[in-house]
C-alpha cells in the first residue's frame, strides 16, 4: 500500500514538472515571434476571381512550402 502512494506521488510529481516546463518554453516561444510579411508580385485583376498568383514575395519566413 505504502508503494502504491508513494508510486502515485512519483506519477503526480513528474506530471506538475512537466507541465511547467511546457509552460515555459510556450512563453519562451512567443517572445521569438516574427512577422511574417506576403506580397503579391505582378498581380492582375482577373487572377483575382480564380485565387491565382504568379509570385509570392515572402520575408521573415520560417517555413516554405513550394507546390
Amino acid at each position: 500500500m505504502n508503494l502504491k502512494l508513494n508510486l502515485i506521488k512519483l506519477i503526480t510529481f513528474l506530471l506538475f514538472i512537466s507541465l511547467v516546463s511546457c509552460e515555459n518554453n510556450a512563453s519562451n516561444q512567443k517572445k521569438d515571434v516574427k512577422q511574417m510579411h506576403r506580397s503579391v508580385i505582378n498581380p492582375w485583376t482577373w487572377q483575382d476571381k480564380y485565387g491565382f498568383v504568379q509570385a509570392n514575395d515572402v520575408t521573415a519566413a520560417n517555413r516554405t512550402l513550394y507546390t
